[in-house]
């Protein structure tokens, strides 16, 4: 599958190539593998781990403001 299943899903996203051929091909360098090497199970692999990231990296920005809500600090 390789660089056809890469290329489809940057298409797929429909964001420009640009800007989510670079993201994706970094989260799946980060797990081990080329864009000529991605298969669906890496491709899901990589999409779930930087899924967490992202939730994690939102639950924490969530906790931040609240603690500033709580302490009268106002963005």
């Amino acid at each position: 599958m390789g660089n056809k299943l890469f290329s489809q899903v940057t298409a797929l996203t429909g964001l420009p190539e640009e800007l989510i051929g670079p993201e994706l091909k970094g989260l799946l360098e980060r797990k081990g593998v080329a864009p000529e090497q991605v298969t669906m199970e890496s491709l899901r692999e990589a999409l779930a781990d930087y899924l967490a990231q992202v939730s994690l990296q939102i639950e924490g920005e969530a906790c931040f403001h609240e603690l500033d809500t709580v302490n009268g600090i106002r963005q």
